[in-house]
């Protein structure tokens, strides 16, 4: 059985290893211009060139409309939070009082058998346990 030299294995990784370390320098410098280059271009759309080369901001000027239909939408908004709210907090209290009854009901009664089934004198102590 032949064996493989060393050699060739040792070159096939150094060029995969060279390509990896290329393409992260590549990506490193592709994401320092975008970060640099992207505010600049953000900041030159905030503002136009007038015809006589005076800069204006491009603030839009919101009609009392919007605001009014703005706030009408908060408002209505609001009030489906707070009716959902109302509804889920008296759907879960109602919830519980229903589930408190029935295990209350369902596990007296199986106590209240159980001590039906002792002797009188037992049942007298319990009864005066409970009682007092």
């Amino acid at each position: 059985m032949p064996l493989k030299p060393l050699e060739k294995d040792n070159n096939r990784d150094n060029r995969g290893l060279g390509l990896k370390i290329g393409f992260l320098i590549i990506l490193l410098i592709t994401g320092i211009l975008l970060t640099k280059l992207v505010p600049k271009a953000a900041g030159n759309k905030e503002k136009n060139v007038n015809v006589l080369g005076a800069e204006q901001d491009n603030k839009i000027n919101k009609p009392p409309v919007t605001e009014e239909a703005t706030r009408f939408i908060q408002n209505t908004a609001d009030n489906l939070i707070n009716n959902a709210v109302d509804s889920v907090t008296s759907f879960a209290s109602q919830s519980a009082a229903a589930v408190t009854d029935t295990v209350f009901t369902s596990t007296v009664i199986n106590i209240v058998k159980q001590i039906d089934k002792l002797p009188d004198k037992q049942q007298s102590e319990i009864k005066q346990a409970i009682c007092h």
